[in-house]
């Protein structure tokens, strides 16, 4: 009898940590998502342009390749996806989110080059 005791005490133990615990663990879950940013690449007339939203507020909403002389705007979804993506990463590095040309040209970026 004082062996089943001992069983159900150890884990009545754990039952109560994991309660306890779980929510601390879920709430940090959630504080994460929430300093999230998201990309959304989005169709505007006959070009593409991207977003970059952080609780849901839109930070960054670009309609023309940066870097490129002149506005110019992304001509397929997959460029405005590259170059938003582009962006999105300098801002997990904690970097200025600023392009170069080269960096524009070394991910073959459709523009006219003026």
């Amino acid at each position: 009898m004082k062996e089943v005791f001992k069983y159900v005490s150890i884990f009545s133990i754990i039952v109560i940590a994991i309660a306890l615990i779980f929510p601390a663990i879920t709430n940090m879950d959630g504080e994460k998502e929430k300093n999230k940013y998201y990309l959304k690449v989005l169709k505007k007339d006959t070009c593409w342009i991207y977003e970059i939203a952080k609780n849901d507020k839109v930070l960054i909403r670009q309609e023309y390749i940066p870097a490129i002389r002149g506005k110019q705007v992304f001509k397929s979804k997959k460029d405005a996806e590259i170059i938003g993506k582009l962006v999105l990463n300098k801002l997990y590095r904690n970097q200025i989110p600023r392009l170069t040309i080269d960096e524009v040209t070394a991910n073959n970026i459709t523009f006219n080059n003026l």
